[in-house]
């Protein structure tokens, strides 16, 4: 077994790796075996909260590290390894503001619960399939502050980000940052979190140059990490900017393409000329 040429594997869930049923592909895990095997780290990166990342591998967890809240925690075995926080003062702030805008379901995604104002039972479920620790208040105010620090503030929007949500937070907010998720999901974070920020943390810890690591993404909040990697592949239904950055491109993830490029250089003896074929024309 020959020292691999990659020695990272990173990639987005949600629009990248999970599948059209919105489940990791079963493959998946034997890759994961396979993956760590040669030596490799495998990262999983996410808007999603740790807790709900890490119980979608639980009987893998120990084998990868989790990036969550786009940048804002990371973990491995679950010991802490990068974090990012907002002051409450400030999440409280962010929240309000939120509340003021039609059709849209503020939340506060701290160290260990997400906290949301009490609202429908479908809301409620849907928020549950991204953050797996949760927390329903009557008013923020109403949050136990003591043992919690937040990690960012969240917006689901009803009627879409870019054309709802984002438009009251174009303007620059001293000390964070506007990262759109996908359609439905907004976040304000510290200026400096972002899910590259994260990668560049574990790049650091093990020594790992952009050169020597692979990346896969499909939304704005996946730029800063493919900017980290010299294997940066947009998956086939990324948004537009994502395949601006990215060197190359593999089929959408209903078709599984993650699954497809891993595979192909698994069966390649990791050798990273196999990738020349995804290559961005």
């Amino acid at each position: 077994m020959g020292t691999p040429k990659v020695k990272l594997v990173i990639t987005d869930l949600d629009g990248t790796l999970l599948n059209g049923d919105e489940k990791v592909p079963s493959l998946f895990f034997k890759q994961i075996d396979q993956l760590t095997e040669h030596g490799l780290i495998v990262v999983i990166a996410s808007g999603r909260q740790y807790f709900n990342i890490k119980n979608l591998f639980a009987n893998h967890a120990s084998k990868l590290h989790f990036i969550g809240d786009n940048g804002a925690l990371g973990y491995f075995q679950d010991e802490q390894f990068h974090a990012t926080f907002l002051p409450w003062k400030k999440a409280f702030e962010l929240v309000e503001k939120g509340k003021k805008i039609p059709e849209v379901v503020p939340l506060i995604s701290a160290s260990q619960n997400t906290f949301f104002e009490r609202g429908s039972e479908e809301t409620v479920t849907f928020i549950r399939q991204f953050y797996r620790q949760c927390v329903i208040v009557d008013k923020f105010v109403d949050i136990e502050t003591k043992h919690e620090i937040p990690l960012k503030v969240a917006f689901y929007d009803l009627i879409g980000v870019k054309e709802n949500s984002l438009k009251h937070f174009n303007d620059d907010i001293p000390g964070v940052i506007a990262t759109q998720s996908n359609v439905h999901w907004l976040d304000i974070a510290p200026a400096d979190t972002n899910k590259g920020a994260a990668l560049k943390v574990l790049q650091e810890k093990y020594a790992i140059l952009p050169d020597e690591t692979l990346c896969f993404g499909d939304y704005h909040n996946d730029i800063e990490m493919l900017n980290a990697s010299k294997y940066s592949f947009a998956v086939a239904e990324a948004q537009d900017a994502v395949k601006e950055v990215a060197h190359y491109c593999c089929k959408s993830n209903k078709e599984e393409g993650v699954i497809e490029v891993l595979q192909d250089l698994l069966d390649n003896n990791m050798d990273t000329e196999v990738l020349e074929k995804y290559k961005m024309k």
